[in-house]
């Protein structure tokens, strides 16, 4: 029952205990007692609707960054294959607390070495560049075609989806909505490209604007001179890391570079509609970021 029908169904009680209570001529002093009862009624059912309603309510369970990663003795980026899919370590491996509550069903166990030998095992199915022998579970706050995590003797890491390992692109509509982004989002703060410095924060309704023009997004084709000119305006000054605060405490990371309509997510580049373009050239057009130092 809605709290409005609930509130509704409390005024009528309240009305025919109260003509009920004048038929029999009871006292002022009864009718304050009817009057308090259907206060606390209300209360009640208010309290009752938030529990009905504890998604919009209870927050989601917190996800902890512990200890912050080191870098990997073989040079190679934190990756992990599983499902036909490519996930990151995040934060490069660091590690996690992650409530008992959360964790749901044993997905697999990561059995081939990636660095050891890179030509099998670079697409192959449970194999790892890092954290080889752990065990992969359900995040049960997330979607697995989202984030998972990994577990390894007595480490909890979190790991995100950022490909495919047949070497096509993650369609972003379906990723955005299988994350969840646009409810899960509290926040989204723009820095510098290496992340450094806070250039802006968004407000609420820009907030859902940038989520929904990244969703739409599209796998952008590009030749040398386009990943040329990627570089040269990150050299500039011109591309920006977005930081999507998440109601777990994590945060969702990519890239924007909106003088040439490219959005950055996971592994992946993608061209943006003209329209969110210009959008997103408004957006971040108050924005002066000074361009990288010469070496």
């Amino acid at each position: 029952m809605k709290n409005e029908d609930m509130l509704n169904a409390i005024g009528s009680i309240d009305d025919n205990m109260v003509q009920e209570a004048s038929k029999n001529k009871s006292s002022s002093t009864r009718k304050k007692m009817i009057a308090i009862a259907a206060c606390v009624a209300v209360v009640v059912a208010i309290g009752g609707g938030y529990m009905l309603n504890n998604d919009l309510f209870t927050p989601a369970p917190q996800i902890t960054i512990k200890t912050p990663a080191a870098e990997s003795p073989s040079g190679m980026r934190k990756l992990l294959n599983y499902n036909g899919s490519r996930y990151a370590f995040v934060e490069n491996g660091a590690s996690i607390i992650l409530e008992d509550s959360n964790i749901g069903a044993q997905l697999g166990i990561l059995t081939h070495d990636i660095v050891a030998d890179p030509e099998t095992n670079a697409s192959k199915d449970l194999s790892a560049t890092f954290a080889l022998g752990g065990t992969i579970y359900e995040i049960k706050s997330y979607d697995p075609n989202f984030r998972i995590a990994v577990m390894l003797d007595g480490t909890t890491y979190l790991c995100e989806r950022v490909g495919l390992t047949n070497g096509n692109s993650i369609d972003l509509m379906e990723y955005f909505e299988t994350a969840n982004l646009v409810d899960q989002t509290t926040s989204i703060e723009i820095y510098d490209h290496f992340g450094s410095n806070s250039l802006k924060k968004l407000g609420k309704k820009d907030i859902d604007v940038m989520l929904e023009g990244v969703s739409n997004a599209t796998l952008a084709v590009l030749e040398q001179d386009d990943y040329e000119k990627i570089a040269s305006a990150q050299g500039q000054g011109k591309s920006y890391l977005a930081f999507a605060e998440l109601k777990d405490g994590t945060t969702f990371k990519f890239y924007l570079v909106p003088e040439l309509g490219i959005a950055m997510v996971g592994d992946d580049r993608y061209q943006m509609t003209a329209e969110f373009q210009a959008t997103c050239l408004a957006l971040l057009s108050d924005i002066k970021q000074a361009p990288l130092p010469m070496h």
